[in-house]
């Protein structure tokens, strides 16, 4: 394929487009264990869906989260950090979900 054609071809022009139909929704990952992998194309999905929402919080949270993933990867810390970041997820959303309850409460 010469290069005009890949300039061309779906994935190239709209990415994410391309990734939000069903058939082409491609598994890129990064081992990380022997049971665990990120998903790396799926992680810049979520990113750029939150970007879209314009919920910027959310996008510097998954890209911080992908980043130190990954350079946990590098130095041999990958079972450790991810479930760190899986504690500290859900400490995260217990403590939304807690604020919800007593907004509502007022």
């Amino acid at each position: 394929m010469s290069e005009s054609n890949l300039t061309q071809q779906p994935w190239f022009l709209d990415p994410f487009g391309w990734y939000e139909e069903a058939e082409y929704q491609h598994v890129v990952s990064l081992q990380i264990s022997d049971t665990k992998a990120l998903d790396i194309l799926r992680g810049l999905y979520d990113i750029y869906r939150n970007l879209m929402r314009n919920d910027m919080q959310e996008a510097i949270d998954d890209l911080k989260a992908m980043a130190v993933i990954i350079i946990a990867h590098t130095l041999g810390y990958d079972d450790e950090v991810v479930e760190e970041l899986l504690v500290m997820k859900a400490k995260n959303e217990l403590d939304d979900f807690l604020q919800e309850i007593l907004e509502e409460g007022k």
